[in-house]
């Protein structure tokens, strides 16, 4: 059987990381950010095997390593005593390691077309967790697959996989686009596997999502973005230079938590005048992506 989903990219502006040793559902992140329209796209081809046999491939290629994808399949499997040749084939239309959740859609995308192709019919909620938890496990994420579930601008205010966690919708963006400019990727195992870095993100991203959850919106979302990029000590000096060209010309722009990203949402009729101080610390137009918010969560098409 064959079925296709699509997950948006998601944006994370600030948050506060949590881990319960050996319960990856109760593990994920505190915060704020929000969907766009652009993002994964994952179709399943499932065909009764005598022994499990699983490709991957990104964008048309082979991947003999995609870990988190392998996780994903591997926790579905266990849940069928069947066995299957699986195609996964993921359509990438966000950076990847940049700050858009791409881990986490690919992750979310899959486990709703797995659960169709199998004929598994989980609640999709359970499907979504399943995604969380390899999301975790793996050290790629801990909020995304939250945030790409419900959709929309959004500010989680207590940690977990959907279900678990605490995250409620700021209906807010009318009328606004995000405009990012992206200039290569961070890893998020390797920052959060700093203890002090980790500490110090948890302890200011905490401070930040409650101010934000009493009065939630967008100016205030990317005021607080801004002073937790800055006190995260992750922003390059390239970015730097960007956000000061910004903040000249009356924008607050920040870092995409965690890849370097500059992002901010603003009027549909501002788009362009950023989208020029962009293009002048950018090599090439493709590093310059303008999208709507995406108000729907992740779904099978």
């Amino acid at each position: 059987m064959e079925a296709s989903a699509f997950s948006p990219g998601h944006i994370t502006g600030f948050f506060s990381p949590h881990y319960a040793s050996g319960h990856p559902l109760y593990s994920g992140s505190k915060g704020a950010g929000y969907s766009i329209t652009r993002g994964v796209t994952t179709k399943v081809n499932a065909e009764p095997s005598k022994e499990n046999r699983v490709t991957v491939k990104i964008n048309g290629k082979k991947e003999n390593r995609a870990p988190v994808s392998q996780e994903v399949v591997n926790q579905f499997l266990a849940r069928t005593q069947e066995n299957y040749e699986l195609t996964v084939e993921h359509r990438v239309d966000v950076p990847v390691g940049a700050g858009f959740g791409s881990s986490a859609a690919a992750a979310l995308s899959l486990a709703l077309a797995l659960n169709e192709a199998l004929g598994l019919r989980l609640p999709s909620q359970e499907a979504s967790q399943i995604a969380h938890c390899a999301e975790v496990l793996c050290g790629t994420g801990l909020g995304g697959v939250s945030g790409g579930y419900v959709g929309g601008f959004e500010v989680r205010t207590r940690t977990g996989a959907p279900g678990i966690g605490e995250i409620r919708r700021i209906d807010d963006c009318k009328g606004y686009v995000s405009i990012a400019l992206c200039h290569g990727g961070l890893s998020t195992r390797q920052v959060l596997r700093d203890v002090n870095v980790r500490s110090r993100l948890a302890k200011e991203g905490s401070r930040l999502v409650d101010r934000f959850a009493l009065t939630p919106s967008i100016d205030l979302f990317l005021k607080l973005s801004r002073q937790f990029a800055e006190a995260s000590g992750l922003i390059p000096l390239t970015l730097k230079k960007v956000l000061s060209e910004a903040d000249q010309s009356g924008f607050t722009c920040s870092m995409a938590m965690i890849g370097k990203t500059v992002f901010t949402l603003a009027k549909q009729e501002e788009a362009s005048e950023l989208v020029s101080i962009y293009r002048r610390h950018a090599s090439s137009e493709g590093q310059i992506m303008v999208a709507d918010v995406e108000d729907r969560g992740a779904r099978l098409i």
